[in-house]
């Protein structure tokens, strides 16, 4: 669960539950060093949207430019692949 509060909110998505989520299409390490420990995500809204994620987001989500970042409504931080993201949630 994400602590700390958000100053941005994405589009949201409706599948079995309403998320807000947005598309990677750029991954920026911000330290050149493995295991990565931070790195920039570079989101597809309007207008782009870059965010700061930490290494337990990396290392347990494993995020790929092309598909999903995902927040719940619990705050929780995830990664969809685009064909699963695509093919099941929908813009509300």
């Amino acid at each position: 669960m994400n602590t700390t509060t958000r100053l941005y909110k994405l589009p949201k998505w409706k599948c079995s539950r309403v998320v807000e989520a947005a598309k990677i299409i750029k991954i920026t390490p911000i330290e050149p060093r493995e295991p990565l420990e931070k790195a920039m995500l570079l989101l597809q809204v309007s207008p782009s949207l870059e965010i700061m994620v930490l290494h337990q987001y990396l290392a347990t989500q494993r995020p790929q430019v092309g598909g999903y970042f995902v927040i719940y409504s619990d705050d929780t931080e995830a990664y969809v692949s685009a064909d699963v993201f695509e093919a099941e949630y929908r813009r509300v």
